[in-house]
């Protein structure tokens, strides 16, 4: 006798739970998010940007994981970086504790380390949606620059008695 077919159950979508800290910013600089892991990194740029509510353009930008690195290749220059446009986040993320920084230039270097926290199954969520869960501090605004630049502003908007004070 023939046994009967039992359909196989879809597996509910992966989810990556990241933290996302800004380095060195002079305040605590953070998001927490949940991201799937075949988010291309282009992508995940353009995420990021939006997580903390920048609006520059991003042209150039990489991610670093030990002696590996993905980035935007730039024509007539020879790295040894692979091709960010043939790579997602799960390449440069596997299993909870796996740091990624991210490097850009937001009109200043701007370094942000993504903490894989762990592996999510959320049922109930779209596979293709990014969800915020929480964060600290306010990103700076637009063109103020690096962290440091970030701080001296930070101080200028603490101290009314400040000549650039506005």
């Amino acid at each position: 006798m023939a046994k009967p077919h039992i359909p196989e159950r879809p597996t509910p979508p992966r989810f990556f739970e990241l933290r996302i800290e800004v380095v060195d910013a002079p305040i605590p600089l953070w998001r927490r998010a949940l991201v799937p892991p075949h988010v291309p990194l282009p992508l995940m740029s353009e995420l990021l940007a939006t997580l903390f509510s920048r609006e520059d353009s991003i042209d150039q930008f990489r991610f670093v994981r030990g002696g590996v690195s993905w980035e935007i290749p730039w024509p007539l220059v020879e790295t040894a970086s692979l091709d960010a446009y043939h790579a997602v986040l799960a390449d440069g993320l596997a299993e909870p504790r796996d740091v990624l920084r991210y490097e850009d230039d937001w009109g200043g270097l701007w370094r942000l380390d993504l903490h894989l926290e762990r592996v999510r199954t959320v049922a109930d969520l779209l596979p293709d949606r990014v969800v915020v869960l929480d964060g600290a501090g306010a990103p700076p605004p637009c063109y103020v620059g690096d962290m440091e630049e970030y701080g001296e502003c930070l101080a200028i908007l603490a101290d009314p008695l400040h000549p650039m004070h506005s």
